[in-house]
């Protein structure tokens, strides 16, 4: 017959339960882990853009904000794709405006005009490629961003 254990909060349970309970870890979804990483990538790519007062200026309009006050990192395709979703040269501060698809349309050309002056043709085709390519990333690839 199994020990009958009261908890802090007055239930009770069998002992052999609270053992499973205690052994067992939380599976998390892999949206958690995605979400987690692009959260570190993206305060990444905005503070290596910041200087030492956490000011970023945005690529397309040249707007200056603090790192944390509507500074997002934006990609330079869109799409969200895994292939090139954490590739540093396809993603830079921009703020909210010019990187919501609803208002500055993320700004193609000033963005096309930054890479292609950063960068050169042959990274912009490069990276036109990844996104064509399908990667899929399991939990332990998403943790190693953070």
């Amino acid at each position: 017959m199994p020990n009958i254990v009261q908890t802090a909060k007055g239930k009770s349970i069998t002992k052999s339960r609270e053992s499973i309970c205690k052994l067992k870890p939380k599976r998390r979804k892999l949206s958690w882990h995605k979400k987690r990483a692009w959260d570190e990538f993206s305060k990444f790519i905005r503070l290596s853009y910041a200087d030492s007062n956490g000011i970023v200026q945005c690529i397309t309009c040249n707007t200056k904000r603090h790192y944390k006050d509507s500074m997002e990192a934006g990609h330079f395709i869109s799409g969200r794709k895994n292939s090139i979703l954490f590739h540093e040269q396809c993603v830079h501060p921009q703020c909210h405006g010019c990187n919501d698809k609803r208002y500055g349309n993320g700004r193609p050309i000033q963005y096309f005009e930054f890479m292609k002056n950063r960068y050169g043709m042959a990274v912009i085709e490069h990276l036109y490629e990844l996104a064509n390519m399908t990667i899929q990333y399991k939990a332990h690839d998403y943790d190693e961003f953070y």
